[in-house]
């Protein structure tokens, strides 16, 4: 009987229990967080392919008559570590969408005023795009075979390989004439691209190569990467192809840089490639590359209430 009162008086005055340890919070979310987007996909009217290239999550989507490209980096236009952003380009304008959250399945992008959701189900990606006073739009992507175009990738590493050679006269002529280089202010028309490069003391140091591409009708894109000779700026790359003639040629070229590039490349002016997003909501009204406006691997758009803006259908 002793023993059992001195074993209940033990376990009375015994040591507090530890306290809970509180669970670390999760961290914000990263690039690799929306890793289950790549790949290729296919919905109504259209084709999408998404693929990290250097620092960069590219998301191309090609329809019938227009292409949109979707750009998601964690850096700003100097390569320097930022919040995560999508932006969307359809050549004419651009949309820039903040990462809310991302999980295994499911995605959330904002504006501050629409909210885009993906989410992964075993038949593909579900999307809903929320916004007020609208009725919430559905929309849904099934797996795609893969199929690349090698004649638009040989075409594009020979538009290099003139360009190391030729510089500013390579783009003008590889460029339609309606094309678009995509800068914070845009350049419009294969005779204002050559005087844009012309105007860079970098134009024959640039080298690209592309890594992948696709074809949807007459329009195609090539991704790849590229670096300037002798100094450490390199990144990544969208063009966007159109067939004329049986030639493929350019109508428009995007890039990002993959880290902060020094001084001198800066000052050199890196030409075309090392293009620039931020800011992109105030570009202005300029002239449409003869596509029409598509946002995101999602439905047409429809028109956001109170203004002629094509509201942004998905990522």
């Amino acid at each position: 009987m002793r023993h059992a009162a001195a074993l209940v008086l033990l376990l009375a005055c015994g040591s507090p229990p530890a306290a809970a340890v509180e669970p670390t919070p999760p961290g914000p979310p990263t690039l690799a967080d929306l890793g289950w987007l790549v790949g290729a996909w296919r919905g109504g009217g259209f084709d999408a392919r998404w693929l990290p290239v250097a620092t960069t999550l590219w998301g191309v989507s090609l329809g019938d008559t227009g292409f949109e490209v979707n750009i998601v980096d964690d850096s700003d236009d100097a390569g320097a570590p930022a919040p995560i952003t999508l932006t969307g380009l359809d050549g004419t304008t651009a949309t820039q969408f903040a990462l809310r959250s991302a999980t295994p399945r499911v995605i959330e992008l904002t504006d501050g005023r629409q909210l885009v959701r993906f989410t992964h189900q075993p038949d593909g990606l579900h999307g809903e795009l929320e916004e007020a006073d609208q009725a919430t739009t559905r929309f849904a992507l099934q797996p795609a075979a893969i199929v690349g175009v090698p004649a638009l990738e040989a075409a594009d590493r020979q538009f290099a390989d003139e360009s190391a050679r030729d510089g500013a006269d390579a783009w003008g002529r590889w460029f339609a004439h309606d094309g678009v280089l995509w800068r914070a202010r845009p350049v419009r028309g294969s005779d204002a691209i050559r005087a844009a490069i012309a105007a860079s003391p970098a134009q024959h140091t640039l080298r690209w190569s592309p890594v992948a591409s696709g074809a949807r009708g007459e329009l195609g894109f090539t991704l790849g990467t590229w670096v300037v000779a002798g100094g450490s700026a390199h990144g990544s790359y969208c063009t966007i192809w159109r067939r004329e003639v049986g030639a493929w040629r350019a109508v428009f070229d995007v890039g990002r840089p993959a880290n902060a590039a020094p001084a001198r490349d800066r000052a050199a002016g890196v030409p075309g490639r090392g293009s620039v997003i931020d800011g992109a909501q105030t570009s202005g009204a300029p002239q449409p590359v003869t596509c029409t406006r598509r946002t995101g691997p999602g439905p047409e758009p429809r028109r956001a209430s109170g203004g002629s803006r094509a509201a942004p259908c998905c990522a």
